[in-house]
């Protein structure tokens, strides 16, 4: 916590004058602390992913200074997924500056997904919830910023400390978010991102787990649109009184494939008069860049296909592919689908997925939300010489 200044008082009476000094304010110990949220060594590397295919790797080259003054020197470049046909500039320059209780950031990208601010303020002590502060900023070519920004949580995780600041534009709805643990630095980035139509949060995590491989890089980046922990619980309703509910019973990860084991049940509006079998068996399972479903659930809205390609990467629009596929009884189906829109519900992105019959019309479509998996459904529901699209959606979920 920043320290208050002694106030020393020296009281000289001289030719009756009355003399104050007021010594200058340390921040020592606030820098020390700041100083423990970056790596301690030189050669410390960082490998981020994040949305469609974007990512960058950095490495720490020199740490210099003194408790009063400190700097984090940084190069990188970014990860280059047009196989070379890119003009524009890969490499990263950056350094953090730690001095007067503050940790600035430099940064220099061309391609880099943060705005290539200078002086930006990152993170200022004392490092509690609440502890807020105003800068402008200018970017690479001039555009200035007013950013308010804010210690908006402070999480334990495996009794490390990590820090969630928020800044947002006081002149628009523009905002950023990053997250910074002791030892590693910068391990989250978000911000909102503005197309012609629309805007939507795009974002980058510290990965970990053998960052050369870009199979696991493309399974952790589909991973994120499943839930994380086991006992989560989906409960839909949709067209007339239909409904069901799920739970996750288990998650098997050896991050080339990973499998989430599920169980639920169709809800019954006979109260108990209809014949037939109720129960709901999923399995979800993403493996080389693919979030894959296999269904064994007779009363279940969707049909029962096996191995279905629910979503692929990369998460952006324009997506597609074609699959031929089976269901229980053998039929054979062949589908041509597409992610065809992304918006924004509460700061995350839904994923708008369709999937068409390439030998009728019959079609699909499903919504896929981060850490909820498939948040809405519907097709066409064909009767006599009619059809309607009919579905449902996630009601609510039990913690």
């Amino acid at each position: 916590m920043k320290k208050l200044a002694i106030l020393l008082v020296l009281v000289l009476v001289v030719s009756g004058c009355t003399q104050i000094i007021v010594p200058p304010e340390s921040f020592t110990e606030d820098n020390i602390q700041l100083a423990t949220i970056m790596p301690s060594e030189e050669g410390f590397v960082w490998n981020y992913h994040g949305f469609a295919e974007y990512g960058h790797t950095m490495s720490l080259d020199t740490i210099s200074g003194d408790d009063d003054y400190r700097a984090f020197s940084i190069n990188g470049e970014f990860l280059d997924m047009s196989d070379g046909e890119s003009s524009m500039d890969p490499s990263i320059t950056m350094q953090y500056v730690i001095e007067h209780g503050q940790m600035t950031q430099f940064i220099n990208g061309e391609m880099i997904m943060d705005p290539a601010y200078q002086g930006l303020i990152v993170l200022q002590t004392p490092l509690e919830l609440g502890t807020n502060w105003e800068q402008t900023v200018s970017d690479a070519t001039g555009n200035e910023v007013t950013l308010s920004s804010e210690i908006t949580e402070i999480d334990i995780v495996d009794n490390v400390e990590v820090y969630t600041v928020l800044y947002e534009d006081v002149n628009s709805d523009y905002y950023e978010v990053r997250k910074f643990r002791q030892g590693s630095g910068l391990i989250y980035f978000e911000k909102l991102y503005y197309t012609e139509e629309d805007s939507f949060s795009i974002t980058y995590t510290l990965y970990e787990n053998n960052s050369g491989n870009i199979e696991v890089i493309m399974n952790q980046e589909l991973a994120t649109l499943m839930p994380e922990n086991e006992g989560f619980e989906w409960i839909y309703s949709g067209f007339v009184e239909y409904g069901h509910q799920m739970s996750l019973l288990g998650i098997i990860d050896d991050n080339s494939l990973i499998t989430y084991i599920i169980e639920g049940e169709v809800y019954d509006p006979s109260v108990g008069e209809a014949t037939g079998d109720y129960s709901v068996n999923i399995e979800y399972y993403i493996s080389n860049g693919e979030l894959r479903q296999s269904i064994n659930a007779e009363r279940l809205m969707e049909s029962e296909y096996q191995d279905l390609i629910l979503i692929r990467y990369p998460l952006e629009i324009g997506n597609s592919w074609e699959q031929t596929l089976y269901d229980l009884n053998n039929n054979q189906y062949v589908f041509e689908s597409e992610i065809y829109d992304i918006t924004t519900e509460n700061n995350q992105e839904i994923y708008h997925v369709r999937y068409e019959d390439v030998n009728s019309d019959y079609y699909e479509l499903r919504e896929f939300q981060l850490s909820k998996g498939m948040v809405a459904f519907s097709m066409l529901y064909e009767f006599d010489n009619d059809s309607v699209e009919v579905g449902y959606r996630l009601y609510e979920m039990a913690p």
